[in-house]
């Protein structure tokens, strides 16, 4: 193993004909090996955190990262303890890697058992971005507390599809009643779609907070341009899903509503910090007009008793002349 380390073996290589990276066995494994790996890549790479650093190392030729797949396998085996420290060596929930259907976090909430319960409450206990974009828009209280209030229906909506993997006697006939009413109009069923949809809004979320905070410098027009379009494909997408009875949804109506409220107090504060940035620049012509005043008065003063000086002087020395 040693020998083909120092031969620069590739860690990240993934043959078609196996299931997955050897890095990924290697993290898996116990014992020499997986030192041997970990002290090459300590000793070859700029990486300090390794174990957290080496899942969002991306698959030779593939556009999914190690994290995504042991995230994948940890869902599959139902494994809770594996996916509970991925996540918090900050594996990508929301990882959509270009080569996948769908992005991980629409898997794990299409995928009834006890992973999904752990990440759905991980996710509600989880604010990290939303404190990061608190910071960023301090000085936008209205748009955060649409990002907030999105999060918080999310949190609650998501605890509901739990329960509805669950349900009591009463619900379970309460659905299968609707089920059949369905059918019987020749209607499909909405809620087959409702993890999946709430999963995709989380998502769009997610990147709209990162967009908003990934510009070190601060905020600029672009992020919240690119924040804008991310939440009017959300809109667009819940505009067209499918309702139920009465072309109602608990889930959409209420992100539709909230990303017009975006709209609204995107409008709003960027408009009041127009004018905000108009009046400060007239406070400072105002200002520079009033030192330039100020100057000329003083330049007039000082003139006035320079002239008074010659004068005086003047009248002096004809005095001094007619004494002598």
């Amino acid at each position: 193993m040693q020998t083909l380390l120092n031969a620069n073996a590739n860690l990240l290589e993934f043959p078609p004909h196996e299931e997955e990276p050897f890095l990924v066995k290697a993290l898996q494994s116990s014992g020499k090996i997986k030192k041997l790996v970990l002290d090459h890549i300590r000793r070859n790479t700029q990486l300090q955190l390794v174990e957290s650093d080496l899942l969002q190392l991306r698959v030779t030729g593939e556009s999914k990262t190690i994290g995504y797949i042991l995230l994948k396998k940890a869902l599959n085996n139902q494994n809770i303890y594996s996916l509970s420290y991925l996540l918090n060596a900050k594996a990508d929930l929301f990882e959509f890697p270009k080569d996948e259907k769908e992005p991980f976090l629409v898997k794990v909430f299409q995928s009834p058992g006890e992973c999904k319960n752990f990440v759905v409450d991980y996710i509600r206990r989880n604010s990290r971005l939303i404190a990061l974009t608190s910071e960023r828009l301090k000085d936008y209280s209205g748009l955060l507390q649409v990002f907030t209030d999105l999060k918080d229906h999310l949190d609650k909506y998501s605890l509901h599809l739990v329960k509805k993997d669950n349900p009591s006697l009463l619900m379970s006939i309460a659905y299968e009643t609707l089920s059949i009413w369905n059918k019987m109009l020749g209607l499909q069923d909405p809620s087959e779609k409702k993890d999946s949809e709430c999963a995709q809004i989380y998502k769009d979320l997610d990147e709209s907070l990162k967009v908003i905070n990934q510009d070190p410098l601060g905020l600029t027009y672009a992020a919240f341009s690119e924040a804008q379009k991310i939440m009017h494909r959300m809109k667009e997408k819940s505009v067209n899903a499918l309702r139920g009875i009465f072309n109602v949804s608990s889930l959409h109506d209420k992100a539709v509503k909230l990303v017009d409220e975006f709209d609204t107090q995107l409008k709003d504060q960027l408009l009041e910090q127009q004018d905000k940035t108009i009046q400060d620049q007239a406070e400072q012509i105002k200002q520079l007009t009033e030192n330039r005043e100020k100057e000329q008065v003083e330049l007039k003063t000082e003139n006035v008793e320079l002239k008074i000086k010659q004068t005086n002087t003047e009248e002096k020395l004809i005095t001094t002349r007619k004494i002598s």
